[in-house]
Order: structure tokens, then C-alpha cells, then sequence
């Protein structure tokens, strides 16, 4: 596959993974988020979901793995990424790291991934046999 068609995968996540820190390394300005109940934690949970969705591509096209293989690393990038950005919070003035902003981010990244998991083994199972060499 083309370098370029590889590194065109990945732009996606790191776009994503770039918006998310921009997000982050300042204070929330008020009014940012809708003012219901765990309103937040939906929004990391969205955006975490969206990671995980993005990073798909990125390792399946960009680093031509497994779908297997893709689903669990971009969960597992998905989570990793969501620990750096709370411990990161942490030091950012007029944020905190919160464990359950992390516990969404988490979940958003595994929804995401199991969900797109179902779709691909749904897929798989519909697409007709290769056909067979002569």
C-alpha cells in the first residue's frame, strides 16, 4: 500500500489526539458544556469513542494489522491516551484530574471499539467467498 495513503490514515487520530490536548491544557471556559447532570462525563466519553474510532484506520490501514489486533490497540491506545490527558489536567490551572473523567473516557473508547468489532465480524460473515484459484 502507498506511504501515502498509510500516513493519510493516521491524520484522522492525530488530529483527534491534538483537539483533545488543545481542550485540555487550558480552562473550561463556562458555558462550554450543556448543564445537565454528568454532562462532562458524556463529553469525554464522546470524545474518547471518537479517538477510538479514529485510531481504527490508522492501525489497520496505517499499520496494515489484523482486525483483532486493530480493535484491542485502539482501545488500549484509546485508554492510554485518556490516563495521559487526566495526569496532564493535573498540572493545567483551572483543571483537576478526575478518575472519573478517566472511567468515561474508557468507556466511550470501549463502546466505541466492541462496536465497531460487531460491525466488521457482522461484515466478514456477509461478504461472499473469495473465489478460488484455478
Amino acid at each position: 500500500m502507498s506511504p501515502w495513503i498509510r500516513a493519510a490514515a493516521t491524520l484522522p487520530s492525530l488530529a483527534t489526539a491534538g483537539f483533545i490536548y488543545w481542550l485540555s491544557d487550558g480552562p473550561l471556559p463556562e458555558g462550554t458544556l450543556p448543564s445537565f447532570r454528568f454532562s462532562d462525563k458524556a463529553a469525554h466519553a464522546l470524545a474518547y469513542g471518537f479517538l477510538a474510532l479514529t485510531l481504527l484506520p490508522a492501525l489497520r490501514i496505517g499499520a496494515g494489522l489484523p482486525r483483532r489486533i486493530t480493535v484491542r490497540r485502539a482501545l488500549l491506545l484509546a485508554v492510554m491516551y485518556g490516563a495521559f490527558d487526566e495526569v496532564h489536567q493535573g498540572w493545567v490551572p483551572g483543571r483537576e484530574k478526575d478518575i472519573g473523567n478517566f472511567l468515561a473516557d474508557a468507556a466511550g473508547a470501549s463502546v466505541a471499539a466492541l462496536a465497531a468489532n460487531y460491525y466488521w465480524k457482522k461484515k466478514e460473515c456477509h461478504e461472499p467467498l473469495a473465489a478460488t484459484a484455478d
